[in-house]
């Protein structure tokens, strides 16, 4: 037995040096041309994963737990047969399609998602179906490294935020306290605390859904009732860290209401709360695991059960891994050129998508010019007389990181009779993402929304505007009207849909215009009588600024 070992090694040697360089040239080849298409996004990744109040600080760590899991069960998978697999060609194709469009629309987080996609495809078609399968969690398992878009997460948290804040108030009245709750605003009978978007939960929510997923993969059992009991514990990571999130908030109230606002606005107690937040979500999490009966066996069974039968020694076990050394299918000169068709395929696929991308990428989303700022101060019998953004700039850095642009003014004007409108004005020449329709920010804020409709407009038409939107929205018995359009290239309308498809096509057509904006007016009402000439102030400001828009921003 062990004559024919050292004969195979020495056989295997031989034969498989090519092999072994090939291996390691056509991986380099792989990683090489994946990291020319995907360099934006990876840069995007590393970005998002480490910036302040990231919600995606344990990135960097899901391609680590990914490799990991591949190692686990690197013996299971030497004894896999490999074969290429022309299916997983279209999966291949599909996403690096969805990648091209992707960075034709500077939209980083459907990139991110393509990554999985191609890495779904190169493995189903260089080394076939089996193993795709037998691989498939360690890749989905990457889908939690990709950051959500920060309009999304805005959305997410600011519902979040509020569905806390509402838990909150009404746990807090139970416990003794009373208070009253406007919005993500509580107001408490010694001070006034708001629920911010750190509070919302959802930096938890994303953290649990990782973690709940990769525990239930390592669980032990893979019978149909083990299956249904680890996607319950999966889904029961949502109410986990809603419960864990929700004891923060109660606690926020309660010591804000006796010590004071100052105390939780601790940098150190704040952090505090953070930790709080995960170690009571934490146990939850493996008490409801060992309820579910769900654990992580200590070794490798299967492994074990593979490897050291009774009554075997282990010369068995080792002759196996000299066999597994290399690929049997890349064993022979004759199974390395089969296979270099397919790496050929890929290779050429990946040259020409990074192409493509360094291409859609060499424009600037940003070129330094600040447009809005040049818009007029004086408009008609209107004269600006405050810029929020100059009064409150710390709060304005972080709207710009949410915006991803620092080209937006926030200014108020007034007319001679003292009447007030605000102007709202957020513009990019390239990047789409920078307007998103205003209900989301006047949510936030504590506003109702009672009315939201269009008005025909007849002095837009030259410029394709031919209605805007109106928003009325209340807090608190006060009023506040809004009116609303968008611009995209040298268009403007009041749809947000025809403003992201006169992007795409812009775009595609590589008209000279691309650029795109958000402009909102707003004015207060003391009732709702006064809602009908507001609306008409507004209109009459609107019908001044339509022209400037175009004049004013290229």
């Amino acid at each position: 037995m062990e004559n024919f070992v050292h004969n195979h090694i020495q056989r295997v040697r031989q034969e498989g040096v090519s092999s072994k360089g090939f291996i390691l040239l056509a991986s380099l080849i792989l990683v090489c041309g994946f990291g020319f298409i995907y360099y934006p996004t990876l840069q995007w990744f590393w970005l998002r994963w480490f910036r302040n109040e990231s919600y995606y600080s344990h990135g960097i760590l899901i391609p680590l737990l990914s490799a990991f899991l591949i190692w686990r069960v690197r013996r299971q998978l030497r004894e896999i047969p490999i074969q290429c697999d022309n299916s997983g060609l279209l999966m291949l194709v599909g996403g690096l399609l969805m990648h091209l469009l992707s960075a034709w629309m500077r939209i980083h987080f459907t990139s991110g998602l393509s990554i999985v996609m191609v890495l779904f495809g190169m493995v189903w078609y260089l080394l076939g179906f089996k193993m795709t399968k037998a691989l498939w969690f360690p890749l989905f398992f990457l889908v939690f490294m990709v950051p959500m878009p920060m309009d999304l997460i805005s959305r997410t948290t600011l519902h979040l935020k509020l569905f806390a804040a509402s838990l909150g108030s009404s746990l807090t009245n139970f416990l003794g306290t009373p208070n009253i709750q406007e919005g993500s605003i509580v107001y408490l009978p010694t001070t006034v605390v708001t629920i911010d978007a750190p509070c919302s939960g959802l930096r938890s929510l994303i953290t649990f859904l990782a973690m709940g997923s990769l525990y239930a993969y390592l669980a032990s059992g893979g019978k149909t009732l083990v299956n249904l009991r680890k996607w319950s514990l999966v889904l029961l990571c949502v109410p986990i860290a809603i419960f864990a999130n929700l004891i923060r908030v109660v606690l926020i109230l309660i010591i804000a209401n006796r010590y004071g606002i100052a105390i939780i606005t601790n940098d150190f107690l704040h952090k505090s709360f953070g930790l709080l937040v995960f170690v009571i979500g934490l146990i939850s999490f493996f008490v409801i695991a060992k309820i579910l009966k769900l654990q992580i066996p200590l070794t490798d069974q299967q492994s074990e059960k593979k490897g050291n039968k009774k009554g075997i020694i282990g010369k068995e076990r080792k002759q196996k891994e000299m066999n597994s050394q290399i690929p049997s299918f890349l064993s022979s000169q004759s199974s390395i050129q089969g296979w270099l068709k397919p790496l050929g395929i890929t290779g050429i696929l990946l040259a020409a998508v990074g192409g493509i991308t360094f291409g859609a990428y060499s424009e600037l989303m940003d070129d330094g010019v600040r447009y809005t700022h040049s818009f007029p101060q004086v408009i008609g019998d209107w004269r600006a007389t405050s810029d929020w953004y100059a009064q409150n700039p710390e709060t304005a850095r972080e709207v710009f990181d949410i915006l991803e642009t620092e080209d937006t003014i926030h200014r108020e004007y007034r007319d001679l009779s003292g009447n007030s409108v605000g102007l709202v004005i957020v513009y990019s020449p390239h990047n789409r993402k920078v307007a998103h329709p205003p209900d989301i920010c006047f949510q936030g804020g504590g506003w109702q929304q009672q009315l939201k409709d269009t008005l025909p407009v007849l002095y837009g038409l030259d410029s394709g505007l031919s209605q805007i939107n109106r928003l009325v929205l209340d807090k608190g018995g006060a009023k506040q009207i809004a009116l609303y359009w968008y611009k995209s290239g040298n268009r403007q309308t009041s749809s947000y849909l025809n403003q992201q498809v006169g992007y795409l096509l812009n775009s595609t057509l590589r008209r000279k215009s691309r650029s795109v904006a958000l402009i909102r007016l707003t004015t207060y009402a003391d009732s709702a009588d006064q809602i009908p000439s507001k609306t008409q102030q507004l209109k009459a400001f609107a019908e001044q600024v339509v022209p400037l828009v175009n004049r004013t921003l290229p």
